[in-house]
Parts: structure tokens; C-alpha cells; sequence
């Protein structure tokens, strides 16, 4: 089954939020999410956090240049009125992945809801591979700094002590940062016996 297979299937469990006025344009977006067949509640204004469950949120862009709320787990589209140089600033500093257009139509709910959600999960896995990569270049920060402090007090070579901190780390099964970060704080003690044993 293709991705896209499943991301259709998976889409009558999704839980929708609309968030906007209570007014006609509201009722009839609800109503086209309903036929889609997902679940679907609205609120207004927009509140700090979900009130409930929420997978895709679809939220008023104000036209005075109000922020979109910032919530990492869910996927936000913008419901633009206007195309004023302040919304279209406000909507490009959004984290918004899709965007549906008033006066509602229809047309185009579907392939948003989609786009939307597909979209979400990419920037969730890139951000979930710079964050892996950004606590590895911190830990070999570390280690760095360790196997220098080390290295600076009479414990051999650089490359020694680099030695030092990894068989420290398989023989206590921890890992290199978390013995480097005792070094660092004067914790060092099977390191250092290490280097004198040589």
C-alpha cells in the first residue's frame, strides 16, 4: 500500500478543530469536514492550547496581522479572508502548511486536509533529524572538550584520551557524552585510572 494510499485512509480518524467566529462560514466549513469524515469541533477565539485532542487545526488569519498559534503536534492550515500585504506577512511567519480561503467552498477541502497533513509529518521527521544531529555535535563537543582537559593535565595524547573516554563508556555501558560530562565536573575518577594504567 503506497503512502498515499494510507494517508487517505487514515484521514476519517483524523480530528479536525476549526477555529473561527460562529457564523455561517463556520457551519458550512464544518459541514464539508464532517462529509469528508473526520471529526470535527470549532472554537473562537483561538485558545493558547487545544481544548481537545487535535490532529489539523484550521484557524482564522486575523487581518491585523495576529500570529497563528506555534503548536508543534498539530498541523495548521490559515483561513484567509483577505490578501492584505499584513495577512500575507502573518501567514508567511505562520507555521501553516496549507491554507483554505473565505467565502468556503468544497473544493479543495480534501486535497488541504491531505497536503496539510502530509506536510506536517515531513517537517516533524526533519525536525526530529536536526534535532539527533544537533545533540551529536554536542556530545562530540563535549568529548572534545573532555579528551583537551584531560590531555591538558598530564592524562597522554589527545587521541589517548579520546581512547579513554570510549572504553570508559562501553565498560560502564554508558555513553562517551555522559563520561565526558563527568570529567568535565571533576567526576573522572575510572577515566583517569585508565589513562595511568595505560
Amino acid at each position: 500500500m503506497s503512502f498515499s494510499q494510507i494517508m487517505i485512509r487514515e484521514l476519517r480518524s483524523l480530528r479536525v478543530a476549526v477555529f473561527h467566529p460562529a457564523d455561517g462560514d463556520r457551519e458550512e466549513l464544518m459541514l464539508h469536514i464532517r462529509r469528508i469524515g473526520c471529526t470535527v469541533y470549532a472554537d473562537w477565539p483561538i485558545p493558547t492550547h487545544p481544548t481537545r485532542e487535535t490532529d489539523i487545526a484550521l484557524c482564522l488569519l486575523s487581518e491585523t496581522g495576529e500570529q497563528l498559534p506555534d503548536w508543534q503536534d498539530v498541523a495548521l492550515i490559515a483561513i484567509l479572508q483577505y490578501e492584505s500585504p499584513v495577512v500575507v506577512r502573518s501567514l508567511l511567519d505562520s507555521n501553516a502548511h496549507g491554507i483554505v480561503t473565505k467565502p468556503i467552498r468544497a473544493f479543495g477541502i480534501l486535497s488541504t486536509l491531505l497536503l496539510t497533513r502530509s506536510l506536517h509529518r515531513f517537517s516533524q521527521r526533519q525536525k526530529a533529524k536536526t534535532d539527533k544531529i544537533e545533540e551529536t555535535l554536542r556530545s562530540r563537543r563535549l568529548i572534545d572538550r573532555a579528551a583537551e582537559a584531560l590531555s591538558a593535565s598530564g592524562f597522554g595524547t589527545l587521541e589517548a584520551c579520546h581512547q579513554a573516554i570510549r572504553r570508559a563508556a562501553m565498560e560502564g555501558r554508558v555513553t562517551a557524552a555522559s563520561v565526558a560530562e563527568n570529567i568535565l565536573t571533576g567526576k573522572a575518577v575510572p577515566v583517569i585510572e585508565m589513562l595511568r594504567r595505560g
